[in-house]
């Protein structure tokens, strides 16, 4: 059976799509077999209580889905240097006319299309590992070469944007997020280590 993952970029190009065979996936040499991300990333250790947390809070705040998400992005271009840049349409933009561009809204719908997808594959680790190391690669290969400086600093604003628009916000959803999201970097990481 082949998975096929959409997944979002920062970058000239909004998605990339990958197809994975399993059983060609285990054939292959240990270090290529590394690389495509089938032995490395932090498993997502989430009790049934905390995926369900995340995925009620998710629901919340896709209760605006488009101004949630551009919130987001908005936050990030503004508090972390030279990331608006990495949008080549939008980076000569105010944040003003960023907010209302037709690629940003496009951009941040995929985003959270796919935020979405990873909370319904909570249960399937292997995909759900893959579908960001994915996007670790893709960011690379594109040139925008995020650390752990950047996802943790997406993570903390993708936190305070949540708290604005999950009505129902907690301190148990907030550490539900936290702890998500704490693997969720790790997979980041660790695949853009390998990659340099």
């Amino acid at each position: 059976m082949k998975v096929r993952i959409n997944t979002p970029t920062l970058g000239p190009k909004l998605s990339h799509n990958i197809c994975l065979h399993p059983a060609k996936v285990r054939h292959l040499p240990r270090k290529k077999r590394n690389r495509m991300g089938t032995s490395h990333g932090k498993p997502i250790d989430l009790t049934p209580q905390e995926k369900k947390l995340l995925r009620d809070s998710w629901h919340d705040c896709m209760e605006s889905r488009v101004d949630f998400s551009i919130a987001v992005f908005l936050r990030v271009f503004q508090q972390v240097d030279g990331t608006q840049d990495l949008f080549e349409q939008l980076a000569s933009m105010s944040i003003a006319e960023v907010k209302t561009h037709p690629k940003m809204k496009a951009h941040c719908v995929r985003v959270s299309a796919i935020i979405g997808t990873a909370l319904d594959e909570l249960e399937d680790q292997t995909v759900l590992i893959e579908m960001f190391r994915n996007i670790a690669r893709t960011h690379y290969r594109l040139g925008n070469h995020l650390g752990e400086f950047h996802y943790t600093k997406f993570g903390d604003i993708f936190l305070s944007c949540v708290k604005d628009y999950d009505q129902n916000y907690s301190l148990k959803r907030r550490d539900a997020w936290v702890k998500a999201f704490g693997g969720v970097k790790s997979t980041l990481v660790t695949t853009r280590h390998e990659l340099e």
